[in-house]
C-alpha cells in the first residue's frame, strides 16, 4: 500500500510539473482530436539578425520572438523564454516576406447551377474552394520570399472571386487569410473564341449587360419584397454574386493587357462607379499621364523584355523601333510611375519563374525605382491592398511570422534569400539545395603521398559527381577550353596536327572520374583507379572525408585507403580557381557595360516607336495662312490669291486681304492650295482587337468607340493623304452589328482625345452574302437566307418598339422595371 501510494504521488507530482512547463495554445481547428494530444514547442527566437522591419526603415540589430506562428515580441536584448528554440542569425538580414497581389491558379472544373446565360461569366466561383494549387508552385513562390498571395482565376471574362492564401504546406483552411477577395474582369475573349463574345468589343459589351443585369436583379428583388403580388425574376446565382460590386462593396480587378486596356478599365469602372483595382501591363509608360490621372491602385509585373534579335541583316530589318525602345524604356516602368505618384504593387505575375521577381526588382532598381518603393511595392503595399496589414506586409508584434532571411541586404546583387518562414514554420533553402561541398578542393596530406592533388565535386545531392587528379591537369584543361574558343585554325605544326594534342592527351588522362559518390549532408565517400595518379598503386582506392562548412574556411578532413593498404590523411581546402576569377571579372565587366549602355537617355514619344511624338502639335491662338488658292467646297467656289484666318482651331474667316490680329502665326501659302480635310464615311482604320463580334447576327450592344487604337500607324499614313476625320464602322459580319465612332485623326493623342463627340451616333447594318454565312460550311446562325435576314431585322425593330413601351410604363420605375438591354443577346 506504501508502495502504491509513493508511485501516484510520483505521477501526479509529474503531472503538475507537466502542466505548468507547457504553454497553453488555443484550438484553432474544429475537428475532434484523436488519441493523445500533442503540441510540440512552437516558440523560436531568432537572434543577432539584421531586421528591415518595414520598407523605410533602416535595418536594426534586434532580436524576434516567434511564438505559435506569430511574432510575440521585438527587441535589441529580448531574452529567450525557457524551452524557446534559439537561432543564431548573427550577420544575416531580416525582411518581411514578400506578398504577391496577383497570382492566377486555375479552378475545378464545375457547371454553376442558375448561373448567368453567358458560360464567360461566372462571379459566383470562389478561389478558396474552387482553386487547383500545385505543390510545386506554392514552393516555387516560397523559394522566391512569397509567403502570401490573392489565388485569382485564370479565365472566363467575369471570372469569380479570388481568396488571399498564404503559400504554406499546410491544409487549405490553415492557410485562407480573406476567403472573397475581390471580383476579377478581363476586357477580351479567350483566344480562338467561336461563340459570343469573340471580340473584345463583345467582351465588354457583355460586361456591361451582366452588371445591368445584377442592378436589374437586385431592384426587382426588393420590389417583389415590398409587393409580393409582383412575378419573381428566376433565381440567378451569378447576378447575386455581383451584387456586392455593382453596390460599391467589392472591388474589381480588371486586366489591362496594355496601356489602351487600363485606360478602358477606368473608363469602365467610372461607367458603373465600381471600386477598381488595374492589374498593369508594364506598358504604363506610354500614357503615363492618363493613367496618373485615373488615380487608381495598379499591379505591374516586371516581365521586362529581352534584348530583341538584330544578329542579322533580316532580323534586324525584322525587329521595330517600337520593340527596341520598348525593350530600352520597359525597366524604368516601375521608376516612371513612382516619380507619377501612381500607386502601384508589383507582382511576378507574367514571369517565366518566379524565382525571377527578386532580380527583376533589382533591374527596376538599377533604373531609378528606390529601393524604399521596391521593398514597399513587395510587402507592405499589396498587404493593404488585400486588406491583410494586420496580418502581414511588415514585421511587428501580432503580425504572422512570414519572414525572408537573406544573407546580405536584399537588393545587393549577390544576396541570395536562405529562409522564407510562413506563419512561424522556417523553410530552409540554403539546407539540402547549397549546402554541398561544391567545386574544387586542394588537397595537402602529410608523409610520403602525392601532392597538389584536386577533387572537383559538382551536381546535386542525391547525384553528386566528383574527379580527382593533379592540379595541373585541372588548370590545363581550364587552358585548353579558353584556347578552344579563340583558337587559330593556322596554329599547327608540319604534320597537320594541333601542337598541343600530346600534352592535352596525357593531362586528361590524369584526370580520374570518382565513382560509387555518396554524401549525406557531412560525410563525402567514393572510390577511383588508383594507377591513374600513382603510378605504384593498382586498383581501386577508397576516399572518405567528412565536410567541415564554414562561411569562411571550409574544410575537407578525410583518408585515401590505397590498394596496397596504405592510407594517407588529407586536408582540403577550396582551390583558388584563377581562370574562373578572371572570367567572373570580364563577366561583370561586360554586365557593367551592358547596363551604361541601357541607362542612355530616351525620350517616350507618343505613340512609341516611328513617327511618335513627344508631344501633340501646339495650337497657336491665331494662324493665317496667305495667298493660298483656297477650294471652299461652298457658293464661294474657288477663291484665289486668298487668306484663310483660324483662331483657336476654328475657321474665323476666309476672304481676300483679311486683317491679321497682333501676334498671329503668317504662313506664306503662295503657290498652295487649300481645302477642306477629307471625310471618310467609311473606314475600319484605328480598331484595336477587330472589327467583328461575329458570335451573334445581332450585336447592336458593341461599341467601336471602346476599342480606338491611338497608335495604328494607319492614322499618320491617313493625314498624310489629307483625311481629318472617319467615321468608323464596325465589319459586316452581322445583319446588324455594333455602334459606330467618329474620330479626327489628331496623332499624338489618346484614344478619348480622338473622339469626335459632336458628331451623330450610328449602327452598321449590313445585307449580302458576309451577313447570312449560307457559304461557310461550318456555320449554323440564323439567318442562312437573306429572306431571313429580312425578318430578323423586322423583328429587331420590332422588339425594340416594345422594349420602348415597357419602359414608358407608369409602375417600371418603381416596381419590376424592365430589364436594361445593351442588344440582342439569343
Amino acid at each position: 500500500m506504501l508502495q502504491t501510494t509513493k508511485f501516484l504521488s510520483s505521477v501526479a507530482i509529474a503531472l503538475v510539473v507537466m502542466v505548468h512547463a507547457s504553454r497553453v495554445v488555443a484550438q484553432t481547428g474544429t475537428a475532434p482530436d484523436e488519441g493523445v494530444r500533442f503540441a510540440p514547442p512552437s516558440a523560436v527566437l531568432l537572434s543577432g539578425a539584421h531586421v528591415v522591419a518595414t520598407a523605410d526603415r533602416e535595418p536594426e540589430l534586434i532580436n524576434v520572438l516567434i511564438e505559435d506562428g506569430k511574432i510575440s515580441a521585438m527587441g535589441p536584448a529580448l531574452p529567450a523564454p525557457a524551452g524557446t528554440k534559439v537561432i543564431d542569425l548573427s550577420g544575416k538580414y531580416l525582411y518581411p516576406a514578400f506578398i504577391d497581389p496577383l497570382a492566377e491558379f486555375s479552378a475545378a472544373n464545375t457547371d454553376y447551377k442558375a448561373g448567368y446565360w453567358n458560360k464567360n461569366v461566372i462571379p459566383q466561383r470562389m478561389m478558396y474552394s474552387a482553386a487547383e494549387l500545385p505543390a510545386s508552385k506554392l514552393e516555387e513562390y516560397r523559394k522566391s520570399g512569397v509567403a502570401v498571395v490573392l489565388a485569382a482565376p485564370s479565365d472566363g471574362i467575369i471570372k469569380g472571386q479570388s481568396a488571399v492564401l498564404l503559400t504554406a504546406d499546410r491544409p487549405l483552411e490553415q492557410s485562407v487569410l480573406r476567403s472573397k477577395a475581390f471580383q476579377h474582369i478581363q476586357l477580351y475573349p479567350a483566344r480562338r473564341a467561336s461563340e459570343y463574345p469573340n471580340s473584345p468589343m463583345g467582351a465588354v459589351a457583355l460586361i456591361r449587360q451582366a452588371l445591368s443585369d445584377a442592378d436589374w436583379y437586385a431592384r426587382a428583388q426588393q420590389a417583389v419584397a415590398a409587393d409580393s403580388s409582383l412575378p419573381s425574376p428566376d433565381t440567378n446565382f451569378a447576378l447575386e454574386a455581383l451584387e456586392p460590386a455593382i453596390r460599391g462593396q467589392q472591388t474589381i480587378v480588371i486586366d489591362g493587357s496594355n496601356e489602351l486596356y487600363a485606360l478602358r478599365a477606368d473608363r469602365l469602372a467610372r461607367e458603373f462607379s465600381l471600386k477598381l483595382i488595374i492589374r498593369g501591363s508594364g506598358r504604363e509608360y506610354r500614357q503615363l499621364d492618363a493613367i496618373a490621372a485615373a488615380n487608381r491602385i495598379l499591379i505591374i509585373p516586371v516581365n521586362f523584355p529581352d534584348a530583341p534579335t538584330v544578329e542579322s541583316r533580316s532580323d534586324a530589318a525584322n525587329t521595330t523601333l517600337q520593340e527596341l525602345m520598348h525593350w530600352r524604356l520597359a525597366p524604368e516602368n516601375p521608376a516612371r510611375l513612382e516619380r507619377a505618384s501612381v500607386n502601384f504593387v508589383i507582382t511576378a505575375d507574367k514571369l517565366d519563374k518566379v524565382g525571377d521577381l527578386l532580380p527583376q526588382l533589382r533591374i527596376a532598381i538599377k533604373h531609378g525605382l528606390s529601393q524604399q518603393a521596391a521593398l514597399h511595392a513587395v510587402t507592405q503595399g499589396p498587404a493593404e491592398l488585400l486588406e491583410v496589414e494586420h496580418l502581414a506586409g511588415t514585421l511587428s508584434a501580432g503580425k504572422l511570422a512570414n519572414i525572408i532571411v537573406a544573407n546580405g541586404l536584399l537588393f545587393d546583387e549577390e544576396t541570395e534569400i536562405e529562409q522564407t518562414w510562413i506563419a512561424g514554420k522556417q523553410h530552409n533553402w540554403k539546407g539540402e539545395a547549397d549546402e554541398l561541398p561544391r567545386g574544387k578542393w586542394l588537397l595537402t596530406m602529410a608523409g610520403d603521398s602525392p601532392h597538389g592533388l584536386v577533387i572537383e565535386l559538382s551536381g546535386e545531392p542525391k547525384k553528386l559527381k566528383g574527379k580527382i587528379g593533379p592540379a595541373a591537369a585541372f588548370e590545363d584543361k581550364t587552358r585548353d577550353a579558353d584556347d578552344v574558343q579563340g583558337e587559330n585554325p593556322d596554329d599547327k605544326d608540319n604534320d597537320g596536327e594541333s601542337q598541343d594534342d600530346d600534352d592535352g592527351d596525357a593531362d586528361q588522362a590524369a584526370i580520374v572520374e570518382l565513382k560509387k559518390v555518396a554524401f549525406n549532408g557531412y560525410q563525402l565517400s567514393g572510390t577511383f583507379e588508383a594507377d591513374e595518379i600513382v603510378e605504384s598503386q593498382t586498383g581501386v582506392a577508397i576516399l572518405g572525408a567528412t565536410w567541415l562548412p564554414a562561411d569562411e574556411s571550409s574544410e575537407l578532413v578525410g583518408t585515401i585507403n590505397w590498394p596496397d593498404g596504405t592510407h594517407h590523411n588529407f586536408t582540403a581546402v577550396p582551390a583558388q580557381n584563377e581562370s574562373k576569377k578572371v572570367a567572373g571579372a570580364d563577366e561583370k565587366e561586360a554586365d557593367q557595360s551592358d547596363n551604361d549602355t541601357q541607362l542612355v537617355q530616351l525620350d517616350v514619344v507618343y505613340p512609341l516607336g516611328a513617327y511618335g511624338r513627344s508631344a501633340p502639335p501646339e495650337q497657336v491662338e491665331w494662324l493665317v495662312f496667305q495667298n493660298a488658292t483656297i477650294w471652299t467646297c461652298g457658293e464661294a467656289g474657288i477663291l484665289e490669291s486668298a487668306d484663310l484666318l483660324v483662331h483657336a482651331g476654328i475657321i474665323e474667316a476666309v476672304g481676300n486681304d483679311l486683317t491679321v490680329p497682333e501676334g498671329a502665326t503668317i504662313v506664306d501659302a503662295k503657290g498652295m492650295h487649300i481645302s477642306p480635310g477629307i471625310i471618310d464615311c467609311h473606314s475600319h482604320m484605328a480598331t484595336d482587337g477587330g472589327v467583328n463580334e461575329s458570335g451573334q447576327a445581332v450585336t447592336a450592344e458593341v461599341r467601336v468607340g471602346d476599342f480606338i487604337d491611338p497608335n495604328d500607324i494607319t492614322i499618320y499614313r491617313q493625314l498624310a493623304g489629307g483625311v481629318t476625320t472617319s467615321n468608323i464602322l464596325h465589319g459586316s459580319a452581322n445583319p446588324i452589328g455594333g455602334q459606330n465612332q467618329v474620330i479626327k485623326l489628331r496623332w499624338g493623342s489618346g484614344d478619348e482625345a480622338m473622339k469626335m463627340q459632336e458628331a451623330p451616333a450610328g449602327i452598321k447594318f449590313a445585307l449580302g452574302e458576309n451577313v447570312k454565312q449560307s457559304s461557310r460550311p461550318d456555320s449554323t446562325r440564323y439567318p442562312q437566307s437573306r429572306m431571313g435576314v429580312e425578318q430578323l431585322m423586322r423583328d429587331r425593330f420590332e422588339a425594340a418598339l416594345e422594349y420602348k413601351r415597357l419602359e414608358r410604363r407608369p409602375h417600371a420605375k418603381t416596381t419590376t422595371a424592365p430589364r436594361l438591354r445593351t442588344g440582342s443577346h439569343r
